[in-house]
């Protein structure tokens, strides 16, 4: 009788015992190993400090319950822009300094055009507003903001 007990916990113990999950034997495929071997990497042909000539923002937004702010860019120089860094300032009405917060995006612009750059918001709590946006009268109590944008650098290629 006392025998029943025991065997039912090694079967038990048997059953629960660790699986091995990883498979033996993986090797790469050559395709994959000669890929990475020749991947292109970014090669940026210049990288610059930006110049009034070079870069000019614009349009920025960030309605009161929106997770990203967005504002428009537009390359006034002579070669494609291929990253850009920049440094947003966030002001209250008073003009004290709220939060700052730099950025490193791909942007790929030509000269001449203007793109459209996207970032997560500073503002997790949802509580703050951009001072021309548009805010509904039920936002009594959100907060407004303004803010700076300077271009940091530029990381061009040549046409």
């Amino acid at each position: 009788m006392r025998r029943l007990p025991v065997l039912a916990i090694i079967a038990l113990s048997l059953a629960c015992a660790a699986q091995r999950t990883t498979r033996r034997g993986l090797h790469a495929r050559a395709e994959a190993k000669e890929a990475s071997a020749t991947a292109v990497k970014p090669v940026y042909d210049t990288i610059a400090a930006p110049g009034i000539d070079r870069v000019e923002v614009k349009g920025y937004d960030k309605p009161l319950r929106s997770r990203r702010e967005t504002f428009f860019t537009t390359n006034t120089g002579t070669s494609t822009i291929r990253r850009i860094a920049f440094t947003i300032s966030y002001y209250d009405l008073d003009k004290h300094l709220l939060h700052r917060a730099s950025h490193n995006v791909g942007a790929d612009i030509p000269p001449g055009e203007t793109r459209m750059i996207g970032v997560r918001s500073w503002d997790v709590q949802q509580a703050f507003y951009y001072t021309r946006s548009t805010v509904g009268h039920k936002s009594a109590k959100a907060t407004p903001y303004d803010v700076e944008i300077a271009v940091d650098t530029v990381f061009t290629a040549t046409p």
